[in-house]
């Protein structure tokens, strides 16, 4: 259930930033996602998920006159072949924003390069600091906390119960 309200939750989001898309009837989202379903964030556990959200901004008619169509590629987890599908999406013209990568290696050069080619990256991966830089990932948009942040969380809780073992 939490796979399907943060896929929810992704595409909501990128319906408010639908403005700057908006003369488009089609909306392509280029998901990119591992394959292998030992991944949380695999292709076989998302893509429904995205099924399901795109139906319910459909009934919702939260974008009248458009329609969502889902590209996918396979990451592989993989600094090579995730930033390849990226670069066949972009010059396929068949992404308007990328969903995913998850996996930090591919994820990357992917929102390195996505400025360049004004296609947004919404993904729940990217959870190092370094990910931060704005400079350097302007286009990046992560729908979790970073690492340092869950770490910062469970010593303040607990420091705040004053717990002395875990």
């Amino acid at each position: 259930m939490d796979v399907i309200f943060n896929v929810y939750l992704i595409i909501s989001t990128f319906c408010i930033l639908i403005p700057s898309i908006s003369s488009l009837n089609e909306i392509k989202l280029g998901v990119i996602l591992p394959g292998d379903p030992k991944f949380a964030w695999s292709l076989s556990k998302v893509l429904p998920a995205i099924s399901y959200a795109i139906e319910n901004v459909e009934k919702q008619n939260i974008l009248p006159n458009h329609k969502m169509i889902i590209n996918y590629k396979d990451s592989n987890c993989s600094e090579t072949i995730g930033p390849l599908a990226a670069i066949d999406m972009f010059m396929n013209k068949s992404a308007d924003v990328f969903i995913g990568p998850v996996c930090d290696y591919a994820i990357a050069p992917i929102a390195r390069f996505s400025p360049h080619w004004n296609i947004p990256v919404l993904s729940a991966g990217a959870l190092v600091q370094d990910f931060d830089d704005k400079k350097e990932y302007k286009l990046l948009t992560r729908v979790q906390g970073v690492y340092s942040d869950m770490a910062k969380f469970f010593v303040d809780t607990v420091a705040s119960f004053n717990w002395t073992r875990l």
